[in-house]
């Protein structure tokens, strides 16, 4: 698998979100750099109630908040990575 020049992700937007699971993780691939908070809709409290997610590549700490409406990802400012942010949510 190769890997991804600058610029080739130029038809994804934040909204394009893949999900795998591994060894009872969720993760979160948003395909393209966000510039505003992530809604996930289909994690809704009753879905899948969330205690922690952490941006891999980053130590700081991610805000979330989750409802009944959904997930919402409050975007890291500090952080500055050019491709795929992947999420582990536990």
């Amino acid at each position: 698998m190769g890997h991804l020049s600058e610029g080739q992700n130029k038809g994804f937007t934040q909204n394009d979100i893949r999900f795998t699971t591994n060894n009872g993780f969720l993760y979160a691939f948003v395909l393209a750099p966000p510039t505003e908070d992530i809604h996930i809709k289909y994690l809704k409290t009753s879905k899948k109630p969330i205690n922690r997610i952490q941006l891999l590549g980053n130590e700081g700490t991610i805000e979330f908040d989750q409802s009944d409406e959904g997930l919402t990802i409050k975007r890291a400012k500090e952080v500055d990575l050019k491709q795929v942010w992947v999420f582990k949510i536990s």
